[in-house]
């Protein structure tokens, strides 16, 4: 079998090895029935920037996905992230400027939807993100789940539209956490806002002398940790004058295995859907060609050329994110900063006059760098937790041979496999 179909073979077993393996959840965790039984196994959600409205859910030991919603279970959870089945009343009036209403008035629906527990214990809050990136709060109060009253809506004086708001969940978490005397002051101050509303909330705990049960971490930076294998495809042309045995060759393609791990770092949630992807990646690159230079018959050269380079290469991107119902797009844009490893720079040219032959053999170019820095950008697909991305890297001079130009054009079609 040739080299490049041994990689494609390779390529395509481990494609459907990673395949078969990420037919799993994006994070092990459990469900709660409605007859308080805990099932475990690993979930996937449509999206971390609003509330689930439904929950894929991979028993232990089972290949087999079921969807799960608010009205056939009673709880879920990964990670630091808790949610609870509720039937509540949330209000659905827009928040963008140039979409306020010109009421005070509250619109409800009733709907039963996931809330995301924030704090738990004596006292209660959490919350629901809607379609539109609306944050409502709520508290719990026996049981039933409350919503914490919050408009904000427009209207007009003397041909002047300004900006008000209902604020009466201030008066509602005075009823809700009373028993503190400082309470009332540290709510008249306290914002609709997470940082401010769990800031007063462990006020009240640290007030009354109890522990919350529960309470949520903060968003904060989180690290995937992902193997790469894959094939890149790379070509290297010259160009300039002197060099006819290098510039007027056509150098093919070079076809080789590339792999390594990739570290990819997302930026808390209100930054939105970035991540810092830095890997370190085995790559090389080993290409040869034929110079023949005839003056007649009898009087003519033939040079032969083989150069490469075997690189441990350190790519740093920023990588925008894009979910697509239960996939995500992806797109990466950054530097590689490539230090070679070893060298294959070979020139052997044989010359026939009159029926004699010379062999002569040297070096293809002055040098080889080492090191070399290119530009990256790609896209690619991710399900599970399987991806997939074609990048393309244009290189810079792999020789400082000042009257040669001589990049390199690179493309690399790679899959990974989410660890952590």
């Amino acid at each position: 079998m040739t080299k490049t179909g041994t990689l494609l073979t390779l390529i395509l077993f481990c494609f459907t090895f990673l395949i078969l393996k990420g037919q799993n959840g994006d994070a092990v965790g459990y469900i709660v029935t409605f007859d308080d039984d805990t099932l475990r196994g690993s979930l996937k959600l449509e999206s971390e920037k609003v509330s689930p409205n439904e929950v894929i859910f991979f028993a232990e030991g089972s290949s087999s996905a079921i969807i799960y919603n608010p009205q056939n279970i009673k709880e879920f959870g990964y990670d630091n992230n808790i949610f609870v089945s509720a039937d509540v009343d949330r209000e659905i009036s827009p928040t963008k400027t140039i979409e306020l209403s010109d009421s005070p008035q509250l619109f409800y629906v009733q709907d039963t939807v996931f809330l995301q527990v924030i704090i738990s214990g004596e006292k209660e809050l959490l919350s629901f993100v809607d379609e539109n990136g609306k944050k409502s709060y709520f508290i719990k109060d026996d049981d039933k789940y409350i919503w914490l009253v919050h408009k904000k809506y427009s209207f007009v004086t003397n041909e002047t539209s300004s900006t008000a708001y209902n604020n009466n969940y201030i008066g509602q978490l005075i009823l809700y956490l009373k028993g503190c005397p400082e309470m009332n002051r540290i709510l008249s101050s306290t914002d609709y806002e997470y940082e401010s509303l769990v800031k007063s909330f462990n006020y009240y705990y640290g007030c009354i002398s109890t522990k919350t049960s529960y309470e949520k971490e903060e968003d904060s930076f989180k690290v995937e940790l992902s193997p790469l294998l894959g094939i890149s495809l790379c070509k290297v042309g010259f160009s300039g004058t002197g060099n006819d045995y290098l510039t007027e060759v056509n150098y093919p393609w070079s076809i080789n295995f590339a792999g390594g791990v990739a570290a990819n770092f997302f930026f808390p949630r209100h930054l939105g859907r970035w991540s810092f992807n830095n890997e370190v990646i085995y790559s090389s690159f080993l290409t040869s060609g034929v110079y023949n230079n005839e003056i007649n018959s009898t009087n003519y050269s033939n040079t032969e050329t083989q150069i490469g380079t075997s690189s441990m290469k350190i790519n740093t991107m920023f990588r925008g994110h894009l979910p697509i119902n239960y996939s995500t797009l992806f797109m990466d844009i950054g530097i590689s900063n490539a230090f070679v490893i070893s060298k294959t720079n070979n020139s052997k040219r044989t010359t026939y006059i009159n029926g004699e032959s010379n062999v002569t053999e040297s070096s293809a170019l002055e040098s080889l760098n080492d090191y070399n820095i290119g530009f990256i950008i790609g896209f690619g697909i991710k399900k599970n937790r399987v991806s997939g991305f074609l990048r393309y890297e244009l290189g810079s001079e792999i020789s400082s041979d000042n009257d040669l130009d001589n990049r390199t054009n690179s493309f690399y079609l790679m899959l990974s496999y989410k660890l952590l």
